[in-house]
């Protein structure tokens, strides 16, 4: 029993980032950003397909059980509650979807899809573009712009009808680095480490953040969404932090040494439930302020701050977007070689341990 328990922990870690996830991962990452820049966001969310799934199945109820006039500890049980309910929904998607991928593979391409339904990124940057395109438009009816900000506005459960083209602006610059930290970089991390089950569950804790936390401003109805989007965050944020700051030279006008700045000035960071260090990053590499006070989708009003270099403006205006849009794309190709050259590594210290010529010692007694 014993020898099995230890054979058992030997195949786990040998699966972490393993050739045959990390080329998964690949694939999954092709299909989201090409279909995604193709399609664009096919529901009006450019969020990841489980995400709003997750929001239907429990959302709608959970969003009901925010009464902003009952006591902190009210809210936080609720809260509680239902976040767990978002992570079992997401462990019996996990668990039923792992078993048609074992029985119906669909010649290896189940595994690479599901993985896709989990994150989010053509998608985005096409929503953002095309926002870009109907302010840039010098037309006096806006009702092309409402029509265009649409997936802006669901993608970042944010009321743009209560701000100014700025506004707009801002968010939708502060959507690319937000959703590729969350909904790109972490599930394909936690897939390299425990494969789909645990994509699923963070898939679940980042949908359950997305649906009850309001970036922090819930009264501690999304504490514990929060609490775990941050722990099982930390290490794919670092990540999504560094492929930013990579992109930032690669991104005309950008500012690397802006971007640079950013992950030491602890002060103007914005808080982890409003974008964390990738928002930042992005604000400064841009050299603008993004965040800001905003209207959710519910109504409940959002007191974010402002996050940038200190003498950066607030009004930001569509050029902005494109070169956002750029800059999310340069982060997306990057995270792409990254994941390349990782299956090159591993495939070439598998062909090393396979081919390597064993050394035998003499048996005692024969010298």
């Amino acid at each position: 029993m014993v020898m099995e328990s230890f054979h058992s922990i030997d195949k786990i870690i040998s699966e972490i980032a393993s050739p045959d996830r990390l080329f998964v991962a690949i694939v999954a990452l092709l299909m989201v950003s090409l279909i995604g820049i193709i399609t664009g966001p096919l529901t009006g969310n450019a969020n990841p397909y489980f995400w709003a799934l997750f929001d239907r199945i429990v959302g709608n109820v959970a969003r009901r059980g925010y009464v902003k006039t009952k006591s902190t500890s009210t809210l936080l049980f609720r809260g509680t509650f239902f976040t767990i309910l978002f992570l079992i929904v997401a462990c019996v998607f996990g668990a039923a979807l792992y078993m048609v991928k074992r029985y119906v593979p669909i010649n290896g391409m189940m595994e690479p899809l599901l993985l896709a339904l989990l994150c989010s990124g053509g998608a985005v940057i096409v929503s953002v573009y095309r926002l870009f395109l109907a302010m840039n438009r010098d037309a006096k009816d806006k009702d092309d712009k409402r029509g265009s900000f649409g997936p802006v506005a669901i993608t970042a459960r944010a009321d743009l009808n209560t701000v100014d083209d700025y506004g707009m602006a801002r968010i939708g610059a502060g959507v690319i680095p937000i959703t590729f930290d969350r909904g790109l970089v972490m599930p394909i991390f936690w897939y390299l480490i425990g494969g789909l089950p645990l994509a699923f569950i963070v898939t679940g804790i980042s949908a359950a953040k997305w649906a009850l936390a309001k970036n922090g401003f819930a009264k501690g109805y999304g504490a514990l969404a929060l609490s775990l989007e941050t722990l099982f965050g930390f290490i794919p944020r670092i990540l999504s932090s560094i492929l930013l700051i990579l992109s930032s030279f690669l991104t005309p006008h950008a500012g690397v040494t802006r971007s640079l700045i950013s992950v030491f000035s602890w002060k103007n960071q914005a808080p982890s439930a409003e974008g964390g260090l990738p928002l930042t990053i992005m604000a400064y590499a841009l050299n603008v302020s993004l965040g800001g006070p905003v209207q959710d989708s519910d109504g409940s009003p959002l007191q974010q701050r402002f996050v940038g270099p200190k003498n950066a403006s607030a009004r930001v205006d569509a050029g902005v977007l494109k070169q956002a849009c750029y800059m999310g794309a340069m982060a997306h190709i990057l995270l792409l070689a990254l994941l390349l050259g990782l299956l090159v590594l591993m495939r070439a210290l598998a062909t090393a341990a396979a081919t390597a010529i064993p050394i035998i010692a003499p048996a005692i007694g024969t010298m």
